[in-house]
């Protein structure tokens, strides 16, 4: 079978997160309103558009707010790097934010420095020890060191955390399937669908394992 190990924080799911619109710090009615006029383009498909509207609210304010919004675009664009920027501009200017650190350690991911984004992903547990992206993030890192309990123990503690979270169960399914127990795994991926019908990846790796068990209609 093919493996799909997904880390957490896919910009799908980030860009959908409710924490960046929370109230602004920054009383400048101008850089307030091309924010918004950012979220919006970025809702439309928009990104070049955003990217400058977001550019310019930062040249006006430069609320850790707008840092994040424009990481999250760079993120989006696969520009790791200038996201690390942002949420680091970020997290140095604002109160301690668990979702902060999360985001930044999936930038550092897909940089491949693991060691960066184990740490933060550590850091945002640390601030809020039910924060199930960054308990996956650190189970993802678990699996890469070929530590699987560890892995299991996280993927886990997501769960516990955050039942809804169906990447928590994704994961966790691959891992069952690779220690060679296609029961469990099959039952993980079987939730993982109940959440979210429309999750491909869970969808795929049910079909595959179907497939071996030669229930072909299924």
């Amino acid at each position: 079978m093919k493996i799909y190990r997904l880390v957490a924080g896919f910009y799908v799911t980030i860009f959908a997160s409710p924490l960046f619109l929370q109230a602004q710090t920054c009383d400048e009615p101008l850089a307030y309103t091309l924010h918004k006029e950012a979220q919006t383009a970025i809702e439309v498909g928009k990104l070049d558009i955003a990217e400058q509207k977001l550019d310019s609210a930062i040249a006006v304010c430069k609320n850790p707010t707008y840092y994040i919004t424009r990481g999250l675009l760079r993120y989006r664009l696969s520009n790791y790097e200038t996201a690390v920027s942002d949420y680091t501009t970020a997290i140095e200017a604002d109160k301690p934010q668990a979702e902060y650190h999360y985001l930044r350690a999936t930038a550092y991911y897909w940089l491949q420095n693991i060691d960066k984004a184990n740490a933060d992903y550590k850091q945002a547990v640390r601030l809020e020890p039910t924060h199930a992206e960054a308990l996956i993030g650190l189970g993802v890192l678990a699996e890469e060191k070929e530590n699987a309990q560890e892995a299991l123990a996280y993927y886990n503690q997501a769960i516990i955390a955050k039942p809804t979270q169906a990447l928590a169960y994704h994961n966790r399914g691959l891992l069952y399937y690779n220690q060679g127990s296609g029961k469990k795994a099959m039952a993980d991926w079987h939730k993982a669908i109940e959440i979210n019908p429309l999750y491909a990846e869970a969808r795929l790796l049910r079909a595959e394992l179907l497939l071996e068990q030669k229930k072909y209609a299924l």
